[in-house]
């Protein structure tokens, strides 16, 4: 039923691994279940790769995306693991294309709620980020400066198939991302130790009410001093016990659910 993994495509799959190879082709390898269904719901599946000795609901999906048309390649379960970057491989991998989006085509007077990361460089929280911005009904997340690509394997991993779902923009400076919002009148906001108001301030609370774009910087270094003193208003994320500090991913999560709340 499946065409069988021929040597010279599984290899043109490996470089997939490295960024410059995603560049170039437009590629990427969607790994697991939930990142499959999400490429093929928004028809950006070029081809899907499954174990051989794979059962049950996952070989379901795999017989699912043929039924679309799409070619479904079949694999040894040591090829799997081979061309999988997960330590625990789920025994089927997407070859998807990459969605693109330019900051203007996605960020626009309609906007309410945008995510803006610069630097971040952690794969999984910018995974995480994305299906959490995904899930908050978020128009957008802004990966600003020289942040990680959210479409290596980590990142799509975490991303648990909303890389697919929210329109995610890359190569783009910082500063080009604080003036094109200062043009729509979108309101930017950043947490910071040194904010000058709380985050559950119930006048901040009250103005978000309005469109926001929540910034949030490098997970060791925060957001540089250019980028703060640029935003509309630092707020400080209080912690109650000893932690220095919130992961970049919760801090995240908070932000927007606080902003959902609020509007409520």
């Amino acid at each position: 039923m499946f065409e069988p993994l021929s040597l010279g495509l599984s290899k043109r799959v490996r470089k997939l691994q490295q960024k410059r190879e995603r560049e170039a082709t437009g590629l990427f390898v969607a790994e697991g279940p939930g990142a499959v269904v999400a490429a093929v719901k928004n028809g950006e599946l070029e081809f899907v790769i499954v174990g051989e000795d794979v059962v049950g609901p996952v070989r379901g999906l795999a017989e699912h995306a043929s039924g679309y048309g799409i070619t479904v390649y079949e694999a040894t379960s040591t090829a799997i693991e081979q061309l999988s970057e997960s330590r625990t491989p789920q025994g089927i991998l997407g070859i998807a294309r990459r969605p693109q989006f330019e900051l203007a085509q996605v960020v626009d007077k309609s906007s309410s709620l945008v995510v803006v990361l610069e630097e971040a460089r952690d794969p999984g929280n910018v995974g995480t980020i994305i299906r959490t911005a995904d899930a908050a009904g978020a128009d957008a997340v802004v990966l600003a400066g020289e942040s990680v690509d959210p479409f290596n394997a980590k990142a799509v991993r975490s991303s648990a198939g909303s890389v697919f779902n929210i329109p995610v923009v890359t190569d783009v400076s910082t500063s080009a991302v604080v003036d094109h919002l200062g043009s729509l009148s979108i309101k930017t906001v950043a947490t910071s130790l040194t904010g000058d108001t709380d985050l559950y301030d119930s006048e901040f609370l009250h103005s978000l009410q309005d469109p926001v774009a929540w910034f949030f910087g490098n997970e060791a270094h925060g957001l540089s001093k250019e980028v703060e003193a640029a935003l509309n208003q630092r707020v400080l994320l209080p912690i109650y016990g000893q932690a220095e500090s919130l992961n970049l991913a919760i801090s995240t999560g908070i932000c927007l659910y606080t902003t959902l709340q609020a509007r409520s």
